[in-house]
């Protein structure tokens, strides 16, 4: 065999070795161990390692709040918790490689949940890693999780696209010469 062609696979035997035994997947994402949910203080608890960076979003209909942890993985499949309050379960999986999401489903699936009530903070630990706390809010007081107030955002008129009424003509942009045939 050639010498060059040689040096141009050892490289990809190499990865392809150390992909098979699980030592870079291990390396980039480390594994979330637990978390934990507080029914009473509403919030749910999780550890990381230190490079991992959580985001959570809301989505309606129905009614959920979900935290995608990105830079750790899940090993363990899905495992969904039942709870009764206003949060009825939550899922926990590997949704990408690398990105462990938590689902909270609300008990009410029309509930409306008030995003500026939700904080994520985080807590180091003392071994280097990350505590992170998603509280959904005092719900005696803060009603993260209210299934009678519809928060509608209302634009004023400045904001809005101008009315034209008519037919506009829009001419053609000019095509440019290596692409006429």
């Amino acid at each position: 065999m050639d010498a060059r062609l040689i040096k141009a696979f050892l490289p990809m035997v190499a990865i392809s070795l150390i992909w098979q035994t699980g030592a870079i997947a291990e390396t980039l994402f480390p594994v979330i161990q637990g978390w934990t949910f507080s029914q009473q203080e509403q919030s749910l608890a999780f550890q990381t390692h230190a490079g991992a960076q959580p985001s959570f979003f809301v989505l309606r209909e129905p009614s959920r709040i979900v935290v995608d942890v990105q830079g750790a993985s899940w090993e363990k499949g899905t495992v969904t918790q039942p709870f009764r309050g206003k949060i009825s379960q939550i899922r926990v999986a590997e949704f990408t490689e690398g990105v462990t999401r938590f689902v909270l489903e609300t008990s009410n699936p029309n509930t409306v949940i008030n995003t500026t009530t939700l904080k994520l903070r985080s807590f180091p630990t003392d071994d280097g890693d990350t505590l992170w706390q998603l509280s959904l809010g005092n719900t005696s007081n803060a009603n993260a999780l209210n299934s009678t107030t519809n928060h509608h955002q209302n634009f004023p008129p400045a904001l809005l696209p101008p009315v034209i009424r008519g037919s506009v003509t829009v001419p053609s942009p000019p095509i440019p010469d290596n692409l006429r045939k």
